[in-house]
């Protein structure tokens, strides 16, 4: 089996390197930001729109922020690990995911933190709500029509948050992400979370829904757990005793 091409490159690319693209779109394109020609909001909207995997390089936490709040969908090697560490590392005080760790300094990390905390809480607030999305997606425990029944035992939230962008989906791509999070803690108050519609239900993930990342074959042992034990928690807490045809 060959290595994978890693090509040095900025941006926009040149024709070669489009060429080189389309010829082979396994090529992994390390991006350097700072001495690309268009700002770095244009550099992350250039490789979703081409759907372009990169690495990135020269990571600023403007960057960052631009990345955690867009509209669109980035696939990177490094910067879903990054968000990670931050996300955890405010919730855990742990940030796991070491191999990024030249990419963004602890001194970054602390900063971002320290001044995101309310985007932080809004993505943590997003995130503990994960176990209640996945009861309401779990057809194998009810129907359908039961399913609307249940929502109107919950908090909806149908509007975007400006803090909560489209790579949310990237992060709980992440397979060991979910259970780092330890949403387990989160199953006791189930109901109590809120159900955020634009994040669960809308096709904004690059055309795709959320839980296409998060039950994806590369994780989805782990997604069966959860489902299963956000169900069970429920109904063995009496929480749908009025759904006459939960199995």
């Amino acid at each position: 089996m060959s290595e994978q091409r890693i090509l040095e490159v900025t941006l926009p690319l040149s024709p070669q390197n489009q060429i080189e693209y389309f010829k082979d779109k396994s090529i992994l394109f390390r991006v350097d930001i700072p001495n690309s020609r268009i700002t770095p909001k244009q550099c992350l909207m250039t490789l979703s729109n081409m759907r372009i995997k990169a690495e990135i390089k020269g990571v600023t936490p403007e960057l960052l922020k631009e990345y955690m709040t867009g509209s669109f969908v980035v696939e990177t090697t490094n910067l879903a690990k990054i968000c990670a560490n931050i996300i955890l590392g405010y919730k855990f005080q742990n940030m796991p995911y070491s191999d990024v760790e030249e990419h963004f300094s602890i001194e970054d990390y602390v900063d971002f933190i320290v001044e995101n905390k309310m985007m932080l809480d809004d993505w943590c607030d997003v995130i503990q709500s994960i176990p209640l999305y996945l009861a309401v997606s779990s057809t194998s425990f009810m129907e359908k029509e039961d399913i609307e029944e249940f929502k109107k035992q919950i908090t909806i939230i149908d509007s975007k948050l400006p803090t909560v962008g489209a790579n949310l989906s990237q992060v709980l791509a992440l397979p060991e992400f979910m259970v780092l999070f330890n949403m387990r803690n989160d199953f006791m108050d189930i109901l109590a979370k809120p159900y955020y519609s634009h994040y669960f239900d809308e096709y904004i993930y690059g055309g795709d829904k959320l839980i296409s990342f998060i039950a994806s074959d590369k994780h989805k042992t782990h997604f069966a757990a959860l489902s299963a034990g956000a169900m069970k928690l429920a109904k063995d807490n009496n929480l749908l005793v009025e759904l006459p045809s939960l199995k």
